[in-house]
């Protein structure tokens, strides 16, 4: 009777962390429910990062496109195609002109860096969380397994338990015979 009873406080102790469990489990599941969520956004991330990455290219070109006609201009004494002299003025205006494109194809630029930065750090948190939800899917694959042999107990207890009262019953009326017997 003594062994069962020290069963059966061991099996209610374990029982016990089943509720804890089934607790983090729906948490984790709430997370888990988030993962899709997350993967959508990383996709639109990566995205966003390939246009960005594109229109940095755009304008590194437009950059060195205008710096090679500012340096054409300022050598540049004849027009190539009609051989007549090129004004001051006229290489001046031009050279203006791929200043001004300059300065606006550096300002993108500068702001596109920036954001590309900014979206590289969101997708680095993504990513994180992601890997996160992964190790709780693993995490809640291993709690439902535990769960599983925690219902076992609990039905292996509800068993002992049955054993331990028959068991009592026998002894009471076991005693009660001595009682009757030795009166």
């Amino acid at each position: 009777i003594r062994r069962t009873q020290q069963e059966i406080a061991e099996i209610t102790a374990e029982a016990a962390k089943s509720e804890e469990s089934e607790r983090a489990k729906i948490e984790m599941s709430r997370e888990i429910a988030e993962k899709k969520k997350f993967i959508e956004r990383k996709k639109d991330i990566d995205n966003l990062l390939e246009k960005i990455s594109a229109l940095v290219v755009k304008n590194k070109t437009i950059l060195m496109q205008s710096q090679e006609v500012q340096e054409i201009m300022a050598s540049l004494d004849n027009c190539p195609t009609c051989f007549q002299n090129v004004s001051a003025e006229h290489k001046c205006q031009i050279i203006s002109q791929e200043q001004t494109k300059i300065v606006k194809a550096q300002q993108l630029l500068e702001e596109l860096q920036k954001k590309k930065a900014e979206i590289a750090a969101q997708k680095e948190t993504l990513e994180k969380n992601i890997l996160e939800i992964l190790s709780k899917e693993n995490q809640l694959v291993r709690i439902d397994y535990e769960l599983q042999q925690l219902q076992k107990k609990k039905e292996q207890l509800a068993q002992k338990k049955e054993h331990l009262r028959a068991m009592v019953q026998e002894n009471n009326f076991i005693m009660q015979q001595q009682r009757e017997f030795l009166e």
